[in-house]
């Protein structure tokens, strides 16, 4: 757990991306499993969609096509395949009934695999406890290093939601940090200043990811 790192981030004041080790006995788990997507990096790689909530099968598989074009923008010489999971119900202990919020990290524990990478998806709005706040408004949680993130699309709408799972899946497949330049998809998102995000990388910082 010791080496792991937290970052929070924020958009728009209340709207934020984190990457952080969240609790339980997973971290060995997620960081054989990221190995093991960086040795296969010019090959293949498994996608794994879990939706929760009233996130639809159908709108699931409908992502994976806008999806498998945002990462081939990072990763063009990568074939991916997908995997969407049967949708599971948003689980009771992951609920923060005073702000009608589901806490990301406990989402977090609720999804894994030996292989690939795995997102939850929802449409609920998701939070974490973070810089003395209780409670506070993200977009997704990711293990810097892990292969598994939760992401929500409650504060980006569907619109800007790929460049969002694909920011996160950088930080778990690459390690990737935040940056300085408005242009790159790995900006702070507090630095943005409500610039629109697009997929692609500044060549000061995140040039070697390919």
């Amino acid at each position: 757990m010791k080496n792991l790192i937290l970052t929070l981030t924020l958009m728009l004041a209340i709207t934020r991306c984190s990457h952080t080790p969240a609790a339980g006995d997973t971290s060995a788990k997620d960081a054989a499993g990221a190995s093991s997507l960086r040795e296969k990096n010019s090959l293949e790689t498994t996608i794994y969609l879990q939706p929760f909530g009233n996130f639809t099968e159908q709108e699931a598989k409908r992502l994976t096509k806008s999806l498998d074009e945002g990462l081939h923008k990072i990763f063009p010489k990568v074939t991916y395949k997908y995997v969407v999971l049967a949708p599971k119900p948003l689980p009771e202990d992951s609920y923060y009934k005073p702000r009608n919020r589901y806490l990301a990290d406990v989402l977090l524990k609720h999804i894994g695999t030996d292989n690939g990478f795995i997102f939850g998806l929802t449409h609920k709005d998701i939070s974490f406890k973070i810089h003395g706040h209780e409670n506070y408004g993200i977009m997704g949680l990711t293990r810097v290093g892990g292969n598994r993130s939760i992401v929500s699309d409650f504060r980006v709408g569907k619109n800007n939601f790929v460049p969002v799972i694909v920011h996160e899946y950088l930080h778990g497949v690459s390690s990737a940090q935040h940056c300085e330049n408005q242009d790159c998809l790995m900006c702070d998102y507090s630095a943005r200043k409500n610039k629109k995000m697009e997929i692609k990388l500044c060549s000061e910082k995140h040039g070697t990811i390919r």
